[in-house]
């Protein structure tokens, strides 16, 4: 066993890694802090430093020993560990051993053909993958030369602006790749990205190899953006699970194809069609992924893939790049999407008729930019009356797995644990206090989140509806961050079925990834008709 030191000097020990085949008894989760594991030394955002950064040495504190202990079982173990990225969190292993990948899919439950992305530390690492003796046919260089360089061209202007970052780009796998076949899911491409998460990049540094990694979510369930979200979907199944507080971008990288001509987005995420067209080379790029978003699809409520061409083409084809096949992002309720409407036509009152029509019992609603509380509105705003009675029950609290990252123990996440912004350094000196330390640890990343119930009825004699809902924000970066947490709190309730109320595909960043996300998620044909069971 592995001796960790705690905060008052007393010993704690992490159990050894357990052999394959073995039922892993308890999943262990530690809280990391990237100011408390080593002091980084990094240039300005240029190739130099996405090349060149590293540790100058190890702080003596438990985080420190904390990631070389999960650094140690990603390079020479089986299982997979769990770790925080500034997307979502990652369930990570060695990208160049079998035995290793496997463990991840076996984890999760994934679809063999369902290819994995690896992640990277450096430039350095990256072209290691893509040209084995890079290094020596390197050697001696005082520049670079772009003839050596196995990166091709074209990303060169996606990777000088947005790495590391949430993007991940899709190179050819050489024949002599060292990648475990297991990751390209017999393709032959593969993705690749560089995290912004200073302890995604640690911990890649500290084991030596890249690392393959989907989100740390059992296979279709939302992608978990806590360490609580990671232990309710994989406790048990298991060992390590790193805890960094809440994700700061809440959806998976933006996956883009820049081999083909025109280049193509794969999956929507962290980056935008609007940011990638801005970059050289990239001015023409277009969807590449099935989804009603650029067009298609239906009206009004819809469901995963915007209609059933998109969703039998999909399914018939070999997935190019992760969550563009299979049913993803869903909580046990069933998701029903209220497509936005820029007519403004009522998205409550959508809801509302559709709950008293079905005669559910409850329901949830995940609010976002459109939405206005019935009752709370001014009754000279006509766009807000209802024809339905409401009954409002006393607001109160639910334990949330989502917590705002200025109350995780005093980190700031997007100060703390990410390079994506120039000038960021990591002290040694802290007046945060260090969350406790020990086997039976639970994840310090969940608090309470207000939602408010309301009963509903169409006239005296209807049906009455109990709805619980929860706010996830006004702009899409927000809806984006609280989107699959607040999925979760609302699975948590008890209710058989959740609406949530869309935005604007083409306003923001994230916004595409947002609505693919929730198409995915959602699995009921159309709002208007038919009825739910």
């Amino acid at each position: 066993m592995a001796q960790q030191s705690e905060p008052n000097g007393s010993l704690i020990s992490i159990p050894s890694p357990t052999l394959p085949g073995q039922v892993i008894k308890k999943t262990i989760i530690l809280p990391v802090r990237p100011e408390r594991i080593a002091h980084i030394q990094y240039y300005d955002r240029t190739d130099s430093f996405l090349t060149h950064w590293g540790v100058m040495r190890y702080l003596l504190t438990p985080d420190a020993e904390y990631i070389q202990e999960a650094g140690e079982r990603l390079r020479e173990g089986d299982h997979p560990v769990a770790f925080p990225t500034e997307t979502v969190y990652g369930l990570g292993a060695d990208a160049t051993r079998s035995t290793a990948v496997r463990g991840i899919y076996m984890a999760k439950g994934r679809p063999a053909d369902n290819p994995l992305i690896v992640h990277v530390c450096s430039l350095e690492m990256l072209r290691s993958i893509l040209k084995p003796s890079y290094e020596d046919d390197a050697e001696g260089l005082e520049e670079e030369d772009e003839e050596l360089d196995p990166i091709p061209p074209i990303y060169k202007p996606l990777i000088n602006r947005f790495w590391p970052g949430p993007l991940t780009i899709l190179l050819p796998n050489p024949p002599d790749s060292p990648l475990a076949p297991e990751v390209t899911a017999g393709l032959p491409t593969f993705g690749a990205r560089m995290p912004s998460s200073l302890l995604a990049l640690l911990l890649i540094w500290s084991a030596d190899v890249p690392v393959a990694a989907p989100s740390a979510n059992a296979s279709g369930k939302p992608s978990p953006t806590t360490a609580q979200h990671v232990k309710d979907d994989l406790d048990g199944r298991i060992e390590l699970i790193l805890d960094g507080g809440p994700c700061t971008v809440g959806v998976e990288s933006t996956v883009v194809d820049g081999l083909c001509y025109p280049p193509a987005i794969l999956r929507p995420g962290g980056i935008g069609i609007d940011q990638l067209k801005e970059c050289p080379g990239w001015e023409d790029v277009v969807i590449g992924y099935k989804d009603s978003t650029h067009g298609g699809g239906s009206v009004g409520m819809s469901t995963k893939n915007g209609g059933s061409d998109a969703k039998s083409s999909e399914e018939n084809e070999a997935p190019r790049a992760p969550g563009m096949k299979y049913r993803h992002y869903a909580p046990k309720a069933k998701v029903i999407l209220v497509e936005y409407a820029s007519n403004g036509q009522s998205s409550q009152e959508k809801i509302m008729a559709r709950c008293v029509s079905s005669k559910l019992p409850v329901a949830g609603v995940l609010r976002t930019t459109k939405w206005v509380l019935p009752g709370l509105a001014s009754h000279h705003d006509e766009s807000t009356r209802s024809d339905f009675s409401i009954e409002y029950a006393p607001r109160r609290a639910i334990h949330s797995s989502q917590r705002q990252k200025d109350d995780y123990d005093g980190n700031d996440a997007d100060t703390e644990s990410s390079l994506s912004d120039s000038g960021s350094s990591c002290n040694e000196e802290s007046d945060a206090s260090i969350p406790d330390r020990h086997p039976e640890y639970e994840a310090k990343t969940t608090a309470t989140a207000d939602i408010d119930i309301f009963h509903i009825q169409h006239g005296p004699s209807s049906h009455k509806v109990t709805i619980t809902t929860q706010f996830l924000g006004t702009t899409a970066a927000q809806v984006a961050q609280s989107l699959f947490a607040g999925l979760r709190d609302l699975d948590r309730t008890g209710v058989p079925v959740i609406f949530v109320e869309g935005i604007d595909a083409h306003h923001g960043p994230q916004a595409a990834a947002v609505m693919n996300r929730l198409r995915k998620a959602a699995d009921v044909e159309g709002i208007e008709i038919g009825s739910i069971s």
